[in-house]
C-alpha cells in the first residue's frame, strides 16, 4: 500500500505579483487559494503537510482547502502572528484523506535574534514548531509531521553557531520523541542542501531516512524543503516548481511495509 505525501509551504497562500522580483517577500501578494487547491488536485496526495498557512477567528485556510478538495480530516495549529497579512496567525497544517486518531502540538527553542533589513524595519525571530498526527491509513498507524524552523540564513546564524545548535538538538529531541513504528517528516527546515541528515545525527541513530533533494525548492535557487522517514519504503519523490508562491511542492511516493 502507497501513500503520496505533499509538503509546500503556502506563504499564507500568497503568489507571485505579476512583473514583480520573486526575490523579495513583498512581491508575493496575490490571494491564490483556488490556485492552490487547483494544484494539489491535479497531485491527488493522500495527506499534506503545510507551513505558513493561515487563519484568524473567521477564516481558516487549512478547513476551506480541505472542504475544497473534499478531504475530511485536517489539524491547522498557528504560532506566531502573520507577516504576509494583517489580522492572521501564521503556522502548520495537515490536511488527510484519513481519519487523524490522535494528534499533538509544540513548538521549537526561539532565539530571539532581531535584524535590521535593509529597508530600515527590525524584524525578530517568531515561534516556530510542529504538528504530529497520528493517522489511520486502512488499519495501519502512519505518523506525520509537519514543521517550519526558523530562517537561520535571514537572521545571521551560521549552522554551527552554538544557539543554532541548541535549536537543531532541540529539534531532534521534539520530532524523535513524537514519531512512531512508521512516521513522515515533512517540512521547511530552512536548511539549504540535497541533504541535511548530518545536522540531525540522532535521526539515522533512531531509525530515519532522508530522502534526497535534487534541485532548488524555492525560486530563490535555494534547498529548504526536505522529508525523512522510517519503518517506509521511499518508492517515488519529486520537485514541482510549476508555482507561484514562494516555496515549491516537494512531492513523495511511500510504501507502507
Amino acid at each position: 500500500m502507497k501513500i503520496k505525501t505533499v509538503s509546500w509551504n503556502i506563504g499564507g497562500a500568497k503568489t507571485l505579483q505579476p512583473g514583480t522580483d520573486p526575490g523579495l517577500m513583498a512581491s508575493y501578494n496575490v490571494d491564490a487559494i483556488d490556485d492552490i487547491v487547483e494544484k494539489l488536485k491535479a497531485i491527488s496526495p493522500d495527506v499534506i503537510a503545510f507551513q505558513e498557512i493561515q487563519k484568524n477567528d473567521s477564516y481558516d485556510q487549512a478547513a476551506l482547502i480541505a472542504s475544497k478538495l473534499g478531504y475530511n480530516y485536517f489539524i491547522n495549529e498557528s504560532f506566531s502572528w502573520s507577516h504576509n497579512e494583517a489580522g492572521a496567525d501564521l503556522g502548520n497544517a495537515i490536511v488527510s484523506k484519513y481519519p487523524i486518531i490522535s494528534h499533538q502540538v509544540g513548538t521549537f527553542l526561539n532565539p530571539n535574534i532581531s535584524v535590521l533589513w535593509e529597508d530600515g524595519t527590525t524584524a525578530v525571530t517568531h515561534d516556530k514548531g510542529y504538528i504530529q498526527a497520528t493517522l489511520d491509513v486502512n488499519g495501519i498507524e502512519v505518523s506525520v509531521l509537519t514543521l517550519h524552523l526558523t530562517p537561520f540564513r535571514k537572521f545571521g546564524m551560521e549552522l554551527d553557531d552554538e544557539k543554532a545548535l541548541e535549536i537543531l538538538a532541540d529539534v531532534s529531541e521534539k520530532i524523535i520523541s513524537h514519531s512512531g513504528d512508521r512516521t513522515v517528516v515533512l517540512g521547511d527546515f530552512n536548511i539549504d542542501g540535497a541533504t541535511i541528515g548530518h545536522y540531525f545525527p540522532d535521526f539515522r541513530e533512531a531509525g530515519f531516512e532522508e530522502a534526497s533533494t535534487d534541485g532548488p525548492t524555492t525560486p530563490k535557487n535555494r534547498t529548504y524543503d526536505h522529508l525523512l522517514y522510517k519503518g517506509l519504503q521511499l518508492t517515488d519523490k519529486s520537485i514541482d516548481s510549476d508555482v507561484l508562491t514562494d516555496h515549491y511542492i516537494l512531492i513523495t511516493d511511500l510504501e507502507l511495509n
